[in-house]
């Protein structure tokens, strides 16, 4: 399999061309319109096996970050978002265009996607197809869904949901009070023909909104509407998201059925340029890269100086290289103006990366990650000290090369580790015995939650339960390091007085926090007076720092740590 070429759009968002795997065919390209915030995240895999297969069957495929988004330049709370959006997808389809000679595309849009696809679509005489799946019924019922979402998501974390003000906090990601409003007002379906054909993918629990369907028809578009299993499988936690293979299957066979009606494009030379795999910005320049066998990665350094240190950012859980809530490409231009180089990168089978040969795709809390990110490491560091950073198991992955590659890192920075050592079959969620009793343990706190508990409300041997749990877990764990098993206690230490140094951030009502108390028991005070090792702890966040406040103090207690390892 061929991979794609990143390049970024002269308006500085970030693309991936996927070439065709055949012969190359002029007639039609095809530009993937994502969804945006937290969808986006949970399906980038799923629209990456769909280009993939496209390519595979003679599309070239052009895959889109809009600005402001992904790795494009820019940032949620930039003005006239909506537009920004449309003036990505039209700079994409001319790029696809000429890329592959062709004269036609079709843009096929996931949900939010599907929407800003038929806005452009709907001015433009060069789309011969639209697929639109699981489209929004309007710009206003994503707003609707996307606080509803907010609010059961931070039910489930155990938090208060922000307060609504001039933005709207939601899952990590920022929508503001001027993107709202241009959602609710100016994201409606067009009246006219998007394109002369239309394919509806549904979902096979949820229909389409009947009065777009209705729409369409009346506008003379050949429409087709399909439902396919597989979306809310696609629409999870990444590490559990599963592409939907019935839904590609009928988008691969509607681009091949417009390619055929589509005339032949003269027979002329391809116009494609060479890949532009570079963003400049305000004190920092930014380019895509492959590294050994094909590993993927985004390189931002200073433009005003040489890097005083490397800093790689790891995978958390099966998230591609922006990091949770796109923290990664926030991070990374912020510390090259402070003179990092700083790379976020794909371990193995994660993102945009190719799983070794024989290993599946994401496969977290995998040791298969340590030579990967030894190998970026090699390749990047030119003499300069190296700093790891993970979140969850990209800290295990951290961790695991600072005990075990030849060539130890500098410093490593590992944020709410839920685990130092991961057994087949062990539980890839956060949920377990300590999250479960941390969480009722600050329930003792709460007057209210005494009140469901003298009126019947609470399962107490439920709880009963889970605290026998926990004390079973204490006495295996304290059994363990005592006849063979894992001791992390001697782990820690023996990368500290091996000259790493040791950041260890968590949550405060992270699991994994009771986890490091288990396993380093007699040992952390020790652990906490040597220079080389810190633990902090941040109030009111949860495990992925969802919460943009939370985001905020993360951030400026790492870059306050990385500026002292670099004196």
């Amino acid at each position: 399999m061929t991979l794609p070429e990143p390049l970024y759009l002269d308006d500085g968002s970030f693309a991936l061309f996927h070439r065709s795997e055949r012969s190359l065919d002029r007639r039609l390209a095809v530009v993937v319109c994502p969804t945006i915030g937290y969808e986006a995240v949970c399906s980038h895999r799923a629209l990456r096996v769909l280009a993939e297969e496209l390519a595979r069957r003679g599309s070239g495929v052009l895959r889109l970050d809009y600005h402001g988004t992904g790795d494009s330049a820019g940032h949620d709370r930039e003005p006239r978002r909506v537009e920004a959006w449309c003036a990505s997808i039209e700079a994409a389809i001319e790029e696809a265009k000429r890329r592959t000679g062709a004269h036609e595309v079709v843009l096929v849009g996931l949900r939010l996607g599907a929407n800003l696809a038929g806005k452009v679509a709907a001015k433009r005489r060069d789309v011969a197809g639209v697929v639109l799946f699981a489209p929004c019924a309007s710009g206003r019922s994503f707003v609707r869904e996307t606080r509803a979402f907010r609010l059961l998501a931070a039910a489930n974390e155990g938090y208060s949901a922000p307060v609504e003000g001039d933005e709207l906090d939601a899952a990590g990601f920022v929508v503001s009070s001027e993107t709202l409003a241009a959602l609710t007002r100016d994201l409606t379906w067009p009246r006219e023909p998007l394109a002369p054909r239309v394919l509806v993918v549904e979902r096979d629990d949820t229909p389409a909104d009947a009065k777009l369907k209705d729409g369409l028809r009346a506008s003379g578009a050949k429409l087709e509407v399909e439902s396919a299993a597989g979306y809310s499988a696609m629409m999870v936690d990444p590490h559990r998201s599963v592409p939907p293979r019935a839904a590609i299957d009928l988008i691969a066979a509607f681009v091949e059925r417009a390619r055929a009606e589509s005339p032949p494009s003269p027979p002329v030379e391809s116009t494609a340029t060479e890949p532009t795999a570079t963003l400049r910005g305000e004190g920092f320049e930014e380019r895509a890269r492959r590294f050994g066998r094909g590993l993927f990665g985004i390189v931002t350094e200073p433009t005003d100086r040489p890097p005083r240190a490397t800093i790689v950012l790891l995978n958390p859980g099966s998230v591609h290289h922006i990091g949770s809530n796109r923290m990664h490409v926030t991070w990374a231009r912020q510390w090259a103006r402070a003179g990092f180089s700083v790379a976020r990168v794909d371990v193995g089978g994660i993102g945009e990366s190719p799983a070794a040969p024989g290993r599946p795709e994401n496969e977290i809390y995998s040791m298969s990650a340590v030579p990967d990110i030894e190998l970026v490491s090699r390749e990047l560091g030119d003499g300069r000290p190296v700093v790891l950073v993970g979140l969850c198991s990209g800290a295990y992955a951290a961790y695991h090369t600072a005990l075990n590659a030849p060539s130890r890192p500098r410093a490593v920075v590992l944020i709410n580790p839920q685990t130092f050592h991961f057994a087949k079959g062990d539980s890839l969620e956060v949920s377990s015995p300590l999250g479960e009793t941390r969480r009722y343990k600050a329930s003792m706190l709460d007057p209210s939650k005494w009140r469901r508990v003298l009126s019947g409300q609470v399962d107490l041997r439920n709880a009963a339960k889970v605290f026998a749990k926990r004390a079973l877990l204490e006495v295996s764990t304290h059994l363990g390091r005592r006849f063979g098993g894992p001791n992390v206690a001697r782990e820690l230490t023996t990368i500290v007085d091996g000259g790493t140094n040791v950041l260890l951030v968590y949550a405060a009502t992270d699991p994994g926090l009771d986890y490091l108390a288990m396993h380093t028991r007699g040992v952390l005070d020790r652990l906490r007076v040597k220079p080389g090792f810190k633990l902090e702890i941040i109030q009111e966040a949860d495990h992925t720092f969802t919460l943009i406040d939370a985001q905020k103090r993360l951030e400026t207690l790492l870059a306050a740590h990385i500026e002292r390892l670099a004196r």
